[in-house]
């Protein structure tokens, strides 16, 4: 009996030791899971951004204004396309991206602004910039 007690205590240690390497592959799988969601988030949040900022750019050389009015809110867009570029090539998380797609946003709205100023039609529906609280 006094020879079972060694191997007993070995077989708990073992067991011990496994469950710690299971719970802790287990754990490491689970965060690497989390972080290709964020990473995969983040992508996509920067691809809608620059889907945006890539219209709005298009707009702006493609326009110029006819009168101080539209070649005022020409200007305001064409600020707007360099915060939101800017925006973008700094944003690492989806809440950043989302904030470079708003600026590209406001920016469009300043065109459609712009565009009827001009007497021209208001072009392609823009989605309104998320609200923040």
């Amino acid at each position: 009996m006094s020879g079972l007690i060694p191997v007993l205590v070995l077989a708990v240690f073992v067991l011990v030791a496994v469950s710690f390497v299971v719970i802790f592959r287990q754990n490491h799988r689970t965060q690497v899971g989390r972080e290709q969601a964020e990473l995969t988030r983040t992508d996509d949040a920067r691809a809608e951004a620059r889907r945006w900022i890539d219209r709005l750019g298009t707009e702006v050389l493609s326009t110029s204004g006819t009168d101080a009015h539209s070649t005022d809110l020409v200007g305001q867009a064409s600020a707007r396309l360099t915060a939101a570029t800017t925006h973008l090539g700094d944003a690492t998380s989806p809440a950043q991206a989302r904030t470079a797609r708003d600026i590209a946003l406001e920016g469009l709205h300043l065109m459609r602004d712009a565009r009827r100023a001009m007497g021209q039609p208001d072009g392609a529906p823009i989605p309104a910039p998320e609200e923040r609280a």
